[in-house]
């Protein structure tokens, strides 16, 4: 292997050589090239030794390391041995301080019935003090106070809930027994089984006025968040306290369902799921300021649906701006309370208008309440510069049902007050050409009647209303004009036909007769070139 590698060498020395000295002129240039060759040789040696040098020193190093750690490992089993048999002496030290233990135990058990104690006395007092704050508003100092009547209350029946199964007793001196047993109960942990089933109940009444005190305090709560949107820019600080309290609570229902799943005992009053609550409250404040708002009747005010649709929109946007300016940084994040008031007005606003679309509307009405519904995610409304707010996600405004019934709402309306007004016309325009006047010339002398004039602006009236709320609602518009258009023109010349049977009987009858016929003539090339302009 190391002929070949030599005789490999020698041939490749010999080619390079070749290379190197191609013509006789190559010659001069032997020195040079030696040279060259002799610097590339060095060089490559020094790489080789300083490559050469640097593994034998990390080679070094992780002897050197596998040396420290087979040292630290011999350190660390012989501190293990040295535990275990301090452990082991340590075994007979515990069976000497047994009475420490007890004597500790009892301590701290005395303290406990020295708290329960205090609480039992105290009660009253406690209870008239938090009613005081409830009074005077400070509520979280009411919420303390009734936090530590609470846990006084829970800490005895939970005791009592550890106890096995008792039969009844004679009521006789139950406070003294109560009092007796809350200092038993703490000290020896145990008690007669018969006096804790008598005192359940008798607990239970001397603790009695902690739920209505919980509920009044409750209700105070539920009054202000009643208001939240009054309250917010002028009393902020009051609305941070009823969360605050409504969080805490939120805690203490977890914690009490914690504690039932490991001892099976659950306060009386928990889950309070004063959250859940909260937001139904704020629900029905929502649907209160719809209520507030109340529309004029339409025989108030012909343009009612108008107003209450203008007033209903600003209500909306004022209210969705101090939301998103002052209730965001007082509410949780959790709350997400912008999205949430968006989701609540936008389901009052949806029953609203559903509502609405159910009642006896006019045409005009159906195409106002379609129009205000499609501009409803733009941004005159909920893409307002101040809220900027996607609602595609919540669905349209008008669902499906009720906008196919407004339709046909829409479409029957509109047939019978365009039937009327054109029969209206035709009976105007029939009472014309028995008259002694004559008919109207236009500016080229032409006569004439107003009728399609008054034809054409009633249709054009019509469909530039149903062109707003979008294709769908002009579309049955034009539907409903073009059958009702081809109805007149039936009308129109069965009484133009009745109208010359009566001169062919008369041929004095009507007085202008002909210059009538000239004018109807006229009137049919009238209504079909207006017609072209309504397309």
């Amino acid at each position: 292997m190391e002929q070949q590698t030599s005789a490999e060498a020698a041939e490749n020395a010999i080619k390079y050589v070749a290379s190197l000295l191609r013509r006789p002129d190559d010659l001069d240039l032997v020195d040079r090239h030696f040279r060259t060759a002799v610097r590339k040789k060095t060089t490559l040696e020094s790489r080789l030794k300083a490559a050469v040098q640097t593994q034998l020193d990390d080679a070094e190093q992780g002897l050197i390391t596998l040396q420290s750690t087979v040292d630290d490992v011999r350190s660390i089993r012989d501190s293990f041995l040295e535990v275990d048999n301090l452990y082991n002496k340590c075994i007979a030290v515990d069976s000497k301080l047994i009475d420490i233990k007890l004597t500790t135990s009892q301590h701290l058990q005395l303290s406990a019935a020295k708290d329960h104690l205090n609480y039992i006395f105290a009660l009253p007092e406690s209870i008239e003090k938090t009613q005081m704050y409830i009074n005077d508003g400070k509520l979280l100092e009411a919420h303390k106070r009734l936090v530590e009547l609470e846990r006084a209350r829970d800490e005895l029946l939970i005791e009592i809930h550890k106890l096995p199964e008792h039969t009844e007793l004679d009521e006789q001196a139950s406070h003294t027994l109560m009092l007796k047993f809350a200092f038993r109960i703490t000290i020896f942990d145990r008690v007669d089984s018969t006096v804790a089933l008598f005192l359940l109940p008798v607990i239970m009444d001397y603790f009695s006025k902690i739920i209505p005190l919980s509920n009044k305090l409750a209700k105070q709560l539920w009054v202000i968040l009643q208001r939240t949107l009054n309250i917010v820019r002028t009393e902020s600080a009051l609305l941070v306290s009823v969360l605050r309290i409504i969080e805490r609570e939120e805690r203490s229902d977890r914690k009490a369902s914690e504690k039932e799943q490991d001892t099976g005992f659950c306060p009386p009053d928990r889950p309070k799921g004063y959250r859940k609550k909260a937001l139904d409250v704020l629900e029905k404040s929502v649907q209160d300021r719809f209520e507030f708002h109340q529309a004029e009747t339409r025989e108030e005010n012909s343009t009612w649906l108008i107003k209450f649709l203008e007033q209903t929109r600003k209500s909306v946007i004022e209210d969705l701006i101090v939301v998103k300016k002052f209730c965001t940084p007082v509410f949780p994040a959790s709350y997400n309370i912008f999205q949430l008031y968006v989701k609540l007005y936008h389901k009052e606003l949806a029953s609203t208008v559903n509502s609405i679309s159910q009642e006896q509307l006019k045409a005009n009405d159906i195409a106002t309440l379609l129009t205000w519904s499609k501009k409803y995610s733009g941004t005159e409304f909920m893409m307002h510069p101040s809220l900027e707010t996607d609602v595609s996600h919540l669905g349209p405004l008008i669902n499906s049902t009720s906008e196919d019934l407004l339709l046909r709402k829409y479409a029957s309306t509109m047939q019978s007050t365009i039937k009327e007004w054109m029969s209206n016309l035709l009976k105007a325009d029939m009472k014309d050409w028995t008259s002694t006047k004559m008919p109207i010339e236009d500016a080229e002398k032409c006569l004439q009647t107003t009728l399609p004039v008054d034809l054409y602006q009633m249709l054009d009236q019509n469909l530039s209303v149903a062109s707003v709320p979008g294709q769908k609602v002009k579309m049955k518009a034009i539907n409903v004009c073009m059958v009702e258009c081809s109805s007149f023109l039936y009308d129109y010349r069965t009484a133009l036909n009745r109208y010359r049977d009566r001169h062919m009987e008369e041929r004095t009858e009507p007085p202008n007769y002909v210059p009538y016929m000239i004018a109807i003539a006229n009137n049919c090339v009238i209504i079909d070139t207006l017609s072209n302009g309504l397309l």
